[in-house]
């Protein structure tokens, strides 16, 4: 008789980082050469935002080509910006002046020029088991939201303090999953195999300019918190690309962002193979 193998529940957390979170694609690609389908992924911010785009069926591959369809390319002819204009000028709506108290943008635009697969359906209706994390503004708590409403979830997940407002959500007001638990890797606790993807990586040695030194304190918030993580519950696989030199707003790099995850992928290959195959060197 032939005894039935189950097969692994693997486990994808995906971390926060604005433009920097971009280069989760590369990893997300890899997963799709492999044929991996995740059990569960949990995501904070960008990574909240990509983790459920990869929920709702779209694979790395098709997320890639939708950013890209909205960034000049080096070398593109003016025929191919030409006839990309339509997208290019999404851009000027994705992002509007909050009517809202507590963020000065509105990323409303975001979901309804670029990523509208995720407006208007429920956590129910994804092909993949995602949850995104928030963080409970009045008592610091972190809020693990997978269920009801999708987009209320991802917006409350990426609501940057002082930038995107606050949002009310089953009687709580949440913030950006990342500012309590911006690798949520320990949030796998059913998975055999739990991979992570960190994007961010601290400035390089330089003498910061005040504005500078705001955004970069950051990333020493975001890096302190995730090595936190990192240590109480060890990721299986890590995909760390470097991002240095990307800031978080920085829509100018956005190729840049996803050159960095590729740059990392074939590390991120070999480790991965290394892990589903061992007899593969």
């Amino acid at each position: 008789m032939q005894q039935h193998v189950s097969q692994p529940r693997i486990g994808l957390a995906l971390g926060g980082g604005g433009v920097k979170g971009l280069a989760h694609i590369a990893m997300l690609k890899v997963l799709d050469e492999f044929k991996i389908t995740p059990s569960k992924i949990v995501g904070s911010s960008m990574g909240a935002i990509l983790g459920a785009l990869y929920a709702s069926g779209l694979s790395g591959q098709a997320i890639e080509q939708r950013v890209k369809q909205h960034i000049i390319l080096p070398g593109q002819a003016f025929k191919d910006i030409f006839q990309q204009r339509k997208h290019l000028l999404k851009w000027a709506k994705v992002f509007s002046f909050s009517q809202h108290r507590g963020g000065i943008l509105a990323a409303d635009g975001l979901f309804e020029h670029l990523f509208f697969e995720l407006r208007d359906i429920d956590f129910k209706d994804l092909n993949l088991r995602f949850s995104a994390m928030a963080t409970d503004y009045h008592t610091a708590e972190e809020v693990e939201l997978d269920s009801g409403e999708l987009l209320s979830a991802i917006l409350a997940s990426m609501a940057i303090p002082g930038v995107f407002a606050p949002v009310k959500r089953d009687q709580r007001l949440l913030i950006d999953g990342g500012t309590v638990n911006n690798l949520p890797c320990d949030r796998l606790p059913d998975s055999d195999l739990r991979i992570a993807s960190d994007v961010i990586t601290l400035a390089p040695s330089r003498e910061p300019k005040a504005s500078q030194a705001l955004i970069d304190a950051v990333s020493i918030v975001l890096t302190h918190n995730t090595r936190q993580r990192i240590n109480a519950c060890p990721p299986d696989l890590l995909f760390k690309p470097d991002t240095s030199g990307i800031d978080v707003f920085d829509f100018l790099k956005i190729r840049e962002a996803l050159a960095r995850g590729e740059e990392e992928a074939e590390t991120f290959r070999k480790r991965l193979r290394s892990v589903i195959d061992p007899q593969i060197d």
